[in-house]
């Protein structure tokens, strides 16, 4: 009697599973509670994605804090799946949700990304938060010296919601703004040349930028509704409020990232329609998800396939044994 195949989708399953167990070696199916109502779709070519106080690294220093939190990533190409780790094949586009962006991650956007792609029109360049207040020390080249220059600025939201700052104290070679600034009748528009087109701007003394155009891939699209400094940080809110519903969770964990639609590749592992949820493997005050050392978590954490063909995933955050793993 002729050998019967299995059907193509309990085939497909069982492959899925067996790569993750192969790859982790940590994977257990771990009861079986009832399947939860299927979970919406996000558009063909497009996996959505929900964030609750989600560290997420861009790279070893530039680290974005999620909360609230919707995107879709959308595919440059939508019949290809998606690899997170292949940053520049889509992009995020933002919802709703508030990012934060500590001090130390926006000098190194500043250092390692904005600056660069105008030029490097300001040398040895620092970012801090004094109050309210972003402040920017760097050298700028004129009259063949390197100038040093300090500005103090406020930060607001423009009615193209771009980020605009808003210099309140300006000093040129420890001069204010009422010294060499008016000697020479000089404006920060004349002081600090700059392309057209980049991510920021500047017209007179005031300095405008696009939000789009900061980060490195992946590309995050969306203008956001408010800006603001608080306790050292600078606060991005996106959206009015009306955030997409998650499907039904599958660990009721304070802290976690969630992914809906989509064929995603991890490894060698295929997810078609994927749907999982990853939060801490030890309790925290946030989850750390690296762009960059995700599969190292994947090795350290631990999954479980859960009925419907949803992954639940376990990671250790970037810290303590892990790191110390990493560094050697």
């Amino acid at each position: 009697m002729p050998r019967r195949s299995l059907p193509r989708r309990v085939r497909t399953q069982a492959q899925i599973f067996s790569a993750f167990a192969t790859a982790f070696g940590k994977t257990l199916i771990t009861g079986h509670p009832e399947a939860p109502p299927e979970a919406p779709l996000a558009a063909p070519g497009a996996m959505r994605i929900w964030a609750q106080n989600v560290s997420l690294y861009l790279d070893d220093a530039i680290v974005l804090k999620l909360k609230d939190f919707v995107a879709d990533l959308v595919m440059n190409d939508p019949d290809e799946p998606l690899v997170p780790e292949a940053r520049d094949t889509y992009v995020f586009a933002i919802r709703a949700g508030t990012v934060r962006l500590p001090a130390a991650s926006l000098e190194a956007l500043l250092n390692r990304y904005i600056l660069p792609a105008v030029g490097a029109p300001l040398k040895d360049a620092r970012l801090s938060i004094s109050g309210d207040r972003l402040v920017l020390r760097g050298k700028v080249h004129r009259f063949r010296l390197d100038l040093p220059i300090t500005l103090e600025s406020q930060v607001a939201i423009g009615t193209d919601g771009m980020i605009e700052l808003l210099p309140e104290h300006i000093a040129v070679s420890e001069v204010g703004v009422g010294g060499m600034f008016k000697l020479f009748k000089l404006e920060l528009e004349r002081l600090i040349d700059l392309p057209s087109g980049g991510p920021f701007r500047i017209l007179g003394n005031q300095i405008t930028i696009d939000p789009v155009q900061i980060f490195p891939a992946p590309r995050a699209i969306g203008h956001p509704s408010t800006v603001r400094i608080e306790r050292g940080e600078l606060v991005l809110e996106y959206g009015d409020g009306d955030r997409p519903t998650p499907p039904p969770l599958l660990d009721e964990a304070p802290n976690y990232l969630m992914g809906v639609g989509h064929d995603l590749v991890v490894g060698r592992m295929l997810m078609h329609d994927a749907c999982f949820q990853i939060v801490n493997q030890e309790p925290s005050k946030h989850l750390d998800f690296s762009l960059e050392r995700y599969r190292e978590q994947l090795g350290r954490g631990a999954s479980s396939l859960r009925p419907g063909d949803q992954l639940l995933v376990r990671l250790p955050n970037l810290d303590g044994p892990l790191a110390r793993s990493l560094a050697d």
